[in-house]
């Protein structure tokens, strides 16, 4: 009896963690942005627990580094974000996407 109590205490925690742990799930962004010397760049993201939308619109306060590792320049506008598996419907953003090597 005090066997079959402890194993349904532990499957209990275990389901109240893995629940709370998907509350704070990541999602992976692509996104079309415009940087401060107006050149055009796909760059990649990922959010953790903030609303997309809020996310989104904070970007034009970040930067981005740049290939090179070491520059950065800060994102003017964003033209566009995705889900990382998902197609950009910006006819610019998909072909900028095929040329850019992640």
């Amino acid at each position: 009896m005090n066997t079959k109590l402890w194993l349904i205490l532990a499957t209990g925690i275990a389901f109240s963690s893995a629940t709370s742990a998907e509350d704070k799930v990541r999602s992976h962004l692509k996104c079309y942005l415009q940087l401060e010397d107006k050149s055009e760049v796909v760059h990649h993201f990922v959010n953790s627990g903030t609303e997309e939308k809020l996310f989104i619109d904070s970007l034009t306060q970040r930067g981005v580094f740049m290939s090179d590792g070491v520059s950065e320049k800060q994102i003017q506008k964003v033209h566009e974000c995705v889900a990382i598996k998902s197609n950009f419907k910006n006819k610019d953003a998909v072909e900028l996407e095929k040329n850019t090597p992640f």
